[in-house]
Formats: C-alpha cells, structure tokens, sequence
C-alpha cells in the first residue's frame, strides 16, 4: 500500500449493513485523517497520530435510533402495539368461545324432546325432567353469568314484545329453556346451592295495628322447577335491600279478600321475562305469587286456594298463562293471621291509601346459607 503523501487527507467512506432491528439501513461516515509528517520520520511505519472527525457527519435516521433515544421511543410503541394486538386477539377467542358455547347449547335444546306443549301452558313430560345445569355453564364466574342471563332475559323478553306465543312456539322454547340453566347457575354462586331456599320475610307493623315487628319463613319452590322467579325474588328483596348505596322499601299495601299483596321500590327492579309457571307448584293457600300479567317484582300471598283463580288461562289469557307461583309459607302463621286485620282497606280491590298504615317489610334474609357456597349471610 502506498504511504500517504504529507499531510495527506485521506476520506474514507465506510458503508455499514445495520442489523436486523433498523430494516436494512446503511451508515455513511466521511472521516478526514491527517498523519503526522514528525512521527513519521522517527518510525519505520506510519502512526496515526491525530485524527480528526469532520464535523459533517452523516447518519442515517434508522442508526440514530441504534445509538439514540429515537430507538427506544420505537421499541416502546412497537410493544404498545403489540400488547394491544395481543389483547385484541384474547378478547376475540373469548368472545368466540362464548358464542360457540350459546350455539353448542341452543342446538342441544333445539333438538332435545323436553316435552309436550298443552293448552294450560309448558308442561314437562314425566319422561323429561328440566335440562340439568351444563357444564358450559360452570366455566363462567358470577359476574360472567350474570351477563349470560342478562342477554337471556333480553332475548325472551324481545320474542314476548314481537307477539310470539312464550309457550307454544319452538324458539321460545328454546330461549326459556337457555335462560332458566343459566340462571339455576347464577343462583347456585349467589345464594348457595338449594336445591330450594328458607327464607324470613321481617315485618313492622304500624301503629294502628298496635306496633311491633313480626316475621313469615318462607321456602321457595326448587330451583330446578322456577328458576327465573325465584331470581327475580331474591334480587328485589336479597341483593338489592342489601345494598346500601341505594334507596330501598317495601310494604304490604293491599288487604283484598283471596290476596294479601306487596310493592316494593329500588332502582332498577326487573319483573319476568315470561310467565314462568310449573304445575307441581299452584297457587295453593299460604302461596306467594307475583302480580302482574308479566309479573314481578310486586307479589301477593294467598290467603285462599287460587290455583283457578291464577292458574294457567285464567284472568282473560288467551295463550294459557300463570301467575307465577314461588314460594309457599312454612311458619310465621300468627303473624299472617295478625296481617288479615290490617286496616285501611278500599274497595272493591282492597288497596290501602294510607301509609301510616302500610306492613313494611323490613328485609328477607336467606337462613340456609352456605358460606363454602356463597350466598348472602343471614342478618
């Protein structure tokens, strides 16, 4: 190689491949070198002495990124990105999955013989017995079931506002069907596990009646027989009355001469979805029914057999609809007879007007709880 003249400026242009992280980019440095002529003299060799970098510099943008910040900034929103993307992707197989489980479940019911439909409503074949809990079900979480039961409840709802007959049509059938095992398994993680509920129903009598506080345990029906309605129950007089961020109350408004009947008021109540009624449970004496054509929250307790009077077909239903019957009482009967004297009643409906002398119902509370199967403690 020849030996650079005095003085010699020597410009190298170096091209250098970045890695793989910068996409192929390319650095061009132009280095002006000068070589001492002195030092030169006294070795055999030449010593590069000073080297001097020209200030004009040129570097392409992907290798500031290599040897600057520019290059963190990137690889944060890269990972940014990636993060989001890979969340995207988890919320798509989830949903993905909840809707093949629905399908899966539907088509099951669909093509199921659950039993025959007769003029005074749904009635269950001997042969078949309600559809037991899925296990799609059991691989949701409270919260998770509750939006499950949520959509069913909107989807039976929306059939019964087209005009669909609720107990003479497939696809009603079908839907009912979906909406009572989702919420035998709601009921199962927020109430315990039944297979029926012991509950007290605490009173407060008014002073017209003399005072004091009184209390009817009730049993309801089995879950697996009323699901829906025994839901709709406790989440108006368990959940809500529990709940101290909102304004809740209750009272027995009406003494008519078969019914003993009682409002109550929160935000965001929900009656039925449908009529849900089953025949092994009528309106017996000592029952507890929800008023209403659809019913709920609001119910009444018989003080006479009204298995006719609010039965399947009665009260001008042209389709073969209940009442919806729940709950029978199973002790408290000094107290229910004291509730027959109350005063106040107008007819011909036996509505109180006075609140002074309303029965207010102070709360329920569920006495089979158990704490290894959640459910609401008693008071």
């Amino acid at each position: 190689m020849r030996r650079p003249t005095s003085r010699a400026e020597v410009i190298a242009t170096n091209e250098v491949h970045a890695p793989s992280t910068l996409r192929g980019g390319r650095m061009d440095a132009h280095v002006s070198i000068t070589i001492d002529e002195s030092a030169e003299k006294k070795a055999a060799i030449p010593i590069a002495k000073k080297v001097d970098v020209d200030q004009n510099i040129h570097i392409s943008p992907y290798s500031q990124q290599k040897h600057g910040f520019g290059f963190l900034r990137d690889l944060t929103v890269h990972t940014c990105f990636s993060m989001i993307f890979v969340a995207l992707i988890l919320a798509g197989l989830r949903w993905e999955r909840e809707s093949n489980i629905s399908t899966v479940i539907r088509n099951t019911i669909l093509n199921h013989d659950r039993g025959q439909l007769r003029g005074e409503g749904l009635l269950i074949n001997k042969r078949h017995s309600l559809l037991e809990e899925t296990d799609e079900f059991s691989l949701f979480n409270e919260s998770e079931t509750e939006a499950i039961v949520s959509r069913a409840r909107r989807e039976v709802k929306a059939l019964r506002d087209r005009g669909v007959i609720i107990n003479a049509d497939p696809e009603a059938e079908a839907a009912i069907t979906y909406l009572q095992n989702a919420t035998k398994r709601l009921l199962r993680l927020r109430y315990g596990p039944g297979p029926s509920y012991d509950l007290a129903i605490r009173l407060s009598f008014p002073q017209s009646m003399g005072g004091g506080s009184g209390r009817l345990l009730v049993r309801t029906a089995p879950i697996d027989l009323m699901p829906h309605a025994i839901h709709v129950f406790l989440d108006a007089f368990v959940t809500k009355a529990l709940r101290s961020d909102i304004s809740w109350k209750s009272a027995f408004h009406r003494r008519a001469g078969h019914v003993l009947q009682a409002f109550v008021r929160a935000p965001k109540l929900q009656g039925l979805a449908f009529q849900e009624y089953h025949p092994s449970y009528p309106h017996k004496k000592h029952t507890l029914g929800f008023a209403g054509r659809p019913g709920g929250p609001e119910f009444y307790i018989s003080i006479l057999d009204n298995s006719k009077n609010h039965g399947p077909g009665s009260q001008g239903s042209k389709y073969g609809e209940a009442d919806s019957c729940f709950a029978t009482i199973i002790d408290g009967f000094d107290d229910l007879q004291r509730m027959k004297n109350q005063p106040g009643a107008q007819p011909p409906n036996g509505f109180i007007k006075e609140s002074t002398n309303f029965i207010y119902i102070l709360g329920v509370d569920i006495l089979n709880y158990d704490p290894f199967h959640g459910g609401h403690p008693r008071h």
